[in-house]
């Protein structure tokens, strides 16, 4: 298949899936929808990844996601099992940022500003 044809392919499918998952998710009520915000920001990251920027990927990574029944779930829960775990250590850099440059981050020194 061409590349030109697989991108076309792929935008559809995720399209299609995108939609699909809309769908579900707006037959839910208001809470259990906020409840699902990180698993909505994996899903939007994956779509938006694989429609804007398909060339970004080798070919055979993209045929394999075109022959799945849903690439966009399959994605969305790989990305969610691999950076919505443990985020102590993030929520800790924040900490230690707010302690030492305050609660404005545009008044935090740049890298420029290291000596």
């Amino acid at each position: 298949m061409e590349r030109a044809e697989l991108h076309s392919r792929l935008e559809q499918k995720m399209n299609e899936c995108w939609n699909d998952y809309m769908d579900r998710l707006l037959l839910l009520p208001p809470i259990q929808i906020i409840g699902k915000a990180a698993e909505i920001a994996a899903a939007r990251t994956c779509y938006d990844e694989l429609t804007e920027s398909p060339s970004s990927y080798p070919e055979n990574l993209l045929e394999h996601l075109v022959g799945l029944d849903d690439p966009l779930e399959v994605l969305r829960e790989r990305w969610m099992d691999e950076h919505c775990g443990d985020q102590s250590i993030d929520v800790e850099h924040v900490l230690w940022s707010l302690w030492d440059y305050g609660p404005h981050p545009d008044q935090a020194p740049g890298m420029d500003g290291m000596s």
